[in-house]
């Protein structure tokens, strides 16, 4: 995130002083907007967008544990079986 303000605010006199009130707010205001907006016209893209949010999580979590395969993908499938109701 400090990036993306940077991106976007950099250029503004007091940058230096406000990048973590001000305009971090600011961006994750618009983040949030962009998130409801994207609701609002394609809730079938943005159910997939979870989805595979999910699906990441699981993966990630079961890469650090190294657990088996089956049980991965018994959560995986219970994820996108969730997800379509």
């Amino acid at each position: 995130w400090c990036k993306i303000v940077k991106t976007l605010f950099k250029n503004e006199t007091d940058f230096e002083i406000q990048k973590d009130y001000k305009y971090r707010d600011k961006t994750f205001y618009w983040h949030r907007q962009a998130l409801k907006a994207l609701r609002k016209t394609n809730p079938e893209e943005y159910s997939a967008i979870q989805r595979l949010k999910k699906i990441k999580k699981i993966c990630m979590k079961y890469a650090i544990k190294n657990n088996f395969e089956n049980s991965l993908i018994s959560n995986i499938l219970f994820v996108l079986c969730d997800l379509q109701v």
